[in-house]
C-alpha cells in the first residue's frame, strides 16, 4: 500500500488512490549524448539572459549555431561541422570525467565541504560537471559533505563499522566565503 499519492481532484476518493496509469514503453533518452545538447543549449541561450561580459563567447557560439542569435538545426549541419559536434561532445564527457578527478580546495579535518558549488562565476568547467551530476543548491541551503578515509587515512569500506563523534567545538558549521 502506498502511504503518499496524489490525484487530480476528478479522481479523488477519500482514503483510495487512484487507479495507476500505464507507462507508454519509450527509449531512454540522454540529450547530453548526441547532437540534441546543442539544440537544448540553443534554446537556453536564447531563451534567457547571458552575463554581459560573455558577449564574445556567446559570438563564438553563434559562429558554430548554437549561440542566442542562431537557431539550431542539427539537419542542416555540413558533414564537418556535424563531425567537430560529434567530437565536441565525446571530448566533453572525456573532460567532465578527468575534471570529477580533481582535488577540492575545500577539505577540512579530512571532510569535503564543496561550498561553491553553486557559486560558478566563470569555472564554467565547474558548472558543467555540477549539472553533469545533478543539481547543487546554494550553501545557504544545503550542505554536501563528504568524507572518503578514516581517521588512518584508509579508504571507508562498506565492510567495517564507523563511529562519528562530534564535540560541541567541531558541530559549528563552517565560514561561508565572503560573508
Amino acid at each position: 500500500m502506498r502511504d503518499f499519492w496524489s490525484a487530480p481532484l476528478s479522481q479523488w476518493r477519500r482514503g483510495e488512490p487512484p487507479a495507476e496509469a500505464a507507462v507508454a514503453a519509450a527509449a531512454p533518452m540522454d540529450p547530453r549524448a548526441s547532437l540534441e545538447y546543442f539544440a537544448v543549449l540553443n534554446r537556453w541561450l536564447r531563451e534567457n539572459r547571458v552575463r554581459e561580459d560573455e558577449g564574445a563567447l556567446m559570438a563564438q557560439f553563434d559562429q558554430i549555431g548554437v549561440g542566442p542569435a542562431r537557431e539550431f538545426d542539427a539537419a542542416k549541419l555540413d558533414d564537418a561541422t556535424r563531425r567537430g559536434l560529434e567530437k565536441a561532445i565525446a571530448n566533453g564527457h572525456a573532460l567532465l570525467r578527468a575534471a570529477s578527478q580533481r582535488p577540492l580546495d575545500d577539505v577540512r579535518n579530512g571532510w569535503i565541504f564543496p561550498l561553491g558549488l553553486a557559486d560558478y562565476g566563470h569555472d564554467y568547467l565547474m558548472r558543467a560537471n555540477v549539472v553533469y551530476g545533478g543539481y547543487a543548491n546554494r550553501p545557504e541551503e544545503s550542505t554536501y559533505a563528504a568524507l572518503m578515509v578514516d581517521g588512518n587515512g584508509e579508504l571507508l569500506s562498506g565492510a567495517k563499522r564507523y563511529r562519528l563523534h562530534f564535540t560541541p567545538a567541531t558541530i559549528r558549521p563552517p565560514e561561508l566565503s565572503g560573508r
